[in-house]
Protein backbone atom coordinates (compact mmCIF):
# COMPACT_ATOMS: atom_id res chain seq x y z
CA UNK A 1 0.00 0.00 0.00
CA UNK A 2 1.68 3.46 -0.88
CA UNK A 3 0.85 6.56 0.83
CA UNK A 4 2.10 10.03 0.03
CA UNK A 5 2.60 12.71 2.78
CA UNK A 6 1.57 16.39 1.82
CA UNK A 7 4.74 18.62 2.42
CA UNK A 8 3.18 20.46 4.75
CA UNK A 9 3.31 16.72 6.91
CA UNK A 10 6.53 16.61 5.53
CA UNK A 11 7.34 19.86 7.19
CA UNK A 12 5.73 18.80 10.18
CA UNK A 13 7.64 15.61 11.30
CA UNK A 14 11.10 17.26 10.43
CA UNK A 15 10.25 19.72 13.15
CA UNK A 16 8.55 17.04 15.64
CA UNK A 17 11.96 15.50 15.10
CA UNK A 18 13.81 18.65 16.19
CA UNK A 19 11.49 19.50 18.84
CA UNK A 20 11.65 15.93 20.20
CA UNK A 21 15.63 16.06 20.11
CA UNK A 22 15.13 19.15 22.11
CA UNK A 23 13.31 17.69 24.49
CA UNK A 24 15.87 15.00 25.43
CA UNK A 25 18.60 15.98 27.11
CA UNK A 26 20.67 13.00 26.04
CA UNK A 27 19.77 13.09 22.57
CA UNK A 28 23.10 13.17 20.83
CA UNK A 29 25.12 11.16 23.45
CA UNK A 30 22.27 8.63 23.15
CA UNK A 31 21.79 8.24 19.41
CA UNK A 32 25.44 8.60 19.43
CA UNK A 33 25.68 5.92 21.63
CA UNK A 34 23.83 3.06 20.32
CA UNK A 35 24.12 3.58 16.30
CA UNK A 36 28.12 4.36 16.72
CA UNK A 37 29.08 0.50 15.62
CA UNK A 38 26.32 -0.19 13.04
CA UNK A 39 25.66 3.45 11.51
CA UNK A 40 29.00 5.06 11.43
CA UNK A 41 29.63 8.37 10.20
CA UNK A 42 26.17 9.86 11.00
CA UNK A 43 26.45 13.46 12.56
CA UNK A 44 23.31 15.35 14.23
CA UNK A 45 21.58 16.23 11.35
CA UNK A 46 21.43 12.85 9.56
CA UNK A 47 20.40 11.77 12.50
CA UNK A 48 17.61 14.37 12.53
CA UNK A 49 16.44 13.82 9.37
CA UNK A 50 16.21 9.66 9.60
CA UNK A 51 14.26 10.38 12.65
CA UNK A 52 11.98 12.75 10.42
CA UNK A 53 11.71 9.85 7.86
CA UNK A 54 10.45 7.47 10.94
CA UNK A 55 8.40 9.52 11.86
CA UNK A 56 7.18 10.35 8.76
CA UNK A 57 6.39 6.27 8.09
CA UNK A 58 4.23 6.34 11.43
CA UNK A 59 1.92 9.10 9.96
CA UNK A 60 1.89 6.94 6.47
CA UNK A 61 0.38 4.06 8.68
CA UNK A 62 -1.97 6.06 10.56
CA UNK A 63 -3.35 7.50 7.82
CA UNK A 64 -3.40 4.27 6.01
CA UNK A 65 -5.45 2.54 8.97
CA UNK A 66 -7.35 6.15 9.38
CA UNK A 67 -6.06 7.21 12.79
CA UNK A 68 -5.05 10.31 14.20
CA UNK A 69 -1.67 10.78 14.75
CA UNK A 70 0.32 13.29 16.99
CA UNK A 71 4.02 13.46 15.51
CA UNK A 72 4.97 15.83 18.24
CA UNK A 73 3.91 12.57 20.97
CA UNK A 74 7.23 11.37 22.82
CA UNK A 75 6.55 7.57 22.66
CA UNK A 76 9.73 5.89 22.85
CA UNK A 77 8.87 2.00 23.39
CA UNK A 78 6.24 3.09 26.27
CA UNK A 79 3.27 3.38 24.02
CA UNK A 80 2.48 2.30 20.68
CA UNK A 81 3.82 4.51 17.26
CA UNK A 82 0.32 4.14 16.20
CA UNK A 83 -3.68 3.27 17.86
CA UNK A 84 -2.70 1.36 20.73
CA UNK A 85 -0.95 -1.51 19.63
CA UNK A 86 1.04 -0.51 16.10
CA UNK A 87 5.07 -0.24 16.25
CA UNK A 88 6.21 1.48 12.78
CA UNK A 89 9.33 -0.22 11.85
CA UNK A 90 10.98 1.79 8.94
CA UNK A 91 13.65 1.31 6.31
CA UNK A 92 14.98 3.02 3.81
CA UNK A 93 15.64 -0.15 1.94
CA UNK A 94 13.60 -1.55 -0.86
CA UNK A 95 14.33 -5.06 0.72
CA UNK A 96 14.85 -4.54 3.88
CA UNK A 97 13.01 -6.59 6.74
CA UNK A 98 11.16 -6.27 9.42
CA UNK A 99 14.04 -6.09 12.43
CA UNK A 100 12.30 -6.25 16.05
CA UNK A 101 14.47 -5.49 18.91
CA UNK A 102 13.84 -7.20 22.57
CA UNK A 103 13.05 -4.02 24.05
CA UNK A 104 9.89 -4.06 21.65
CA UNK A 105 6.26 -4.47 23.55
CA UNK A 106 5.65 -8.74 22.79
CA UNK A 107 2.21 -7.55 22.58
CA UNK A 108 1.99 -5.46 19.75
CA UNK A 109 1.68 -5.68 16.26
CA UNK A 110 5.01 -4.36 13.95
CA UNK A 111 4.57 -3.20 10.63
CA UNK A 112 6.71 -2.55 7.68
CA UNK A 113 7.32 0.45 6.06
CA UNK A 114 9.76 1.22 2.82
CA UNK A 115 10.63 4.35 1.14
CA UNK A 116 11.38 7.66 1.64
CA UNK A 117 9.55 11.33 2.30
CA UNK A 118 6.72 11.87 1.00
CA UNK A 119 6.10 8.77 -0.44
CA UNK A 120 6.14 5.52 1.57
CA UNK A 121 4.86 1.73 1.20
CA UNK A 122 3.25 0.08 3.93
CA UNK A 123 4.58 -3.53 3.08
CA UNK A 124 3.29 -5.72 5.60
CA UNK A 125 2.86 -6.62 9.47
CA UNK A 126 3.50 -9.01 12.24
CA UNK A 127 2.58 -9.80 15.72
CA UNK A 128 6.19 -9.47 17.16
CA UNK A 129 5.38 -12.44 19.55
CA UNK A 130 5.20 -14.25 16.25
CA UNK A 131 8.39 -12.34 15.50
CA UNK A 132 10.26 -12.97 17.96
CA UNK A 133 10.54 -17.30 16.74
CA UNK A 134 13.77 -18.95 16.77
CA UNK A 135 13.64 -18.84 12.52
CA UNK A 136 13.92 -15.41 12.41
CA UNK A 137 16.29 -14.65 15.15
CA UNK A 138 19.48 -12.81 13.74
CA UNK A 139 22.87 -14.97 14.02
CA UNK A 140 24.92 -12.30 15.06
CA UNK A 141 22.95 -9.50 16.57
CA UNK A 142 20.59 -9.53 19.55
CA UNK A 143 17.33 -8.90 17.46
CA UNK A 144 14.92 -10.78 14.95
CA UNK A 145 14.59 -10.41 11.22
CA UNK A 146 11.75 -11.07 9.25
CA UNK A 147 12.00 -11.33 5.73
CA UNK A 148 9.25 -9.30 3.64
CA UNK A 149 7.90 -12.68 2.58
CA UNK A 150 7.00 -13.89 5.73
CA UNK A 151 4.87 -10.84 6.31
CA UNK A 152 0.73 -10.34 6.55
CA UNK A 153 -0.98 -7.69 4.28
CA UNK A 154 -2.41 -4.91 7.68
CA UNK A 155 -6.37 -5.55 6.32
CA UNK A 156 -4.97 -9.72 7.74
CA UNK A 157 -4.46 -8.37 11.60
CA UNK A 158 -7.19 -7.64 13.51
CA UNK A 159 -7.20 -3.88 15.67
CA UNK A 160 -9.47 -4.48 18.79
CA UNK A 161 -9.40 -1.82 20.69
CA UNK A 162 -7.93 1.20 18.43
CA UNK A 163 -9.84 3.73 18.16
CA UNK A 164 -9.79 4.94 14.51
CA UNK A 165 -10.42 8.33 13.48
CA UNK A 166 -13.79 10.06 12.80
Amino acid sequence: MEITLTRAEEFTAHKAAIALAESNNDYWDTRRGVYEAAVSGLDLHEFLAQDAQSIGSEWAVAKALGFNFDPYLAKGKRIADVGRHIEVKWTKYPYGHLIIQEIDRVDDIAVLVLGKSPNYIVRGCMPIAWARHKNYRHKEQANWWIPQGDLLPIADIPLPDITVAS
